[in-house]
């Protein structure tokens, strides 16, 4: 499995990220533009965010996507 987190920064940086590691492959970005969401997003299963904007435009490419996880409350 394949996720993604969109805009680490957004959590802190003092997080441990590690644990996401156990579930499939990874990768973290600090932050990203519209632009490097449908980049990144292409194909990942799982996206994990705080404040990255996702709709239909971010998203068409991510034929993949099975969860979209929102970290603010």
């Amino acid at each position: 499995m394949k996720l993604v987190i969109l805009d680490a920064l957004a959590l802190g940086e003092d997080l441990d990220l590690s644990l996401f590691n156990d579930l499939g492959e990874l990768n973290i970005y600090p932050t990203s533009t519209p632009e490097q969401i449908i980049e990144r997003t292409v194909d990942c299963d799982v996206i994990i965010t705080n404040k990255a904007r996702l709709n239909k435009s971010t998203l068409k490419n991510a034929k993949s996507l099975k969860l979209i996880c929102v970290t603010a409350t």
